[in-house]
């Protein structure tokens, strides 16, 4: 329920799976229809309780639980190295010092909506 209406359902299957012990087998030549309904996204819409917040959330809320949930410390401390490297200049700033506090705010409200969820 923590992912519902945002990101990483399909991630987080997969990795139940893995922690129960199965292995996932990727097999590109099989073929699927997949069938869609004619309108897609969500089936209303939906407003999250971040969404006023000042400081907007990086990752979103849903990517962190799922990531402090299933990553150790320093998976996490990576990604969130990457994350910072990958979204300079994402944040209204040029200047490094900045753009670092600026992810180090975002980074904190992403943990503490996370922590909600």
């Amino acid at each position: 329920m923590a992912l519902e209406h945002g990101y990483g359902e399909d991630v987080d299957y997969g990795m139940q799976i893995r922690k129960e012990g199965y292995d996932i087998i990727y097999a590109p030549q099989i073929q699927i229809l997949h069938l869609k309904a004619p309108v897609g996204g969500f089936r209303k819409p939906h407003s999250f309780p971040w969404k006023e917040d000042e400081v907007q959330p990086k990752p979103s809320p849903q990517i962190m639980y799922f990531r402090k949930n299933n990553y150790t410390h320093q998976q996490l401390l990576g990604y969130k190295m990457i994350q910072l490297i990958k979204s300079f200049g994402e944040l209204g700033t040029k200047n490094p010092f900045r753009h670092y506090k600026k992810y180090q705010a975002a980074w904190s409200q992403s943990e503490k909506w996370a922590d909600q969820l």
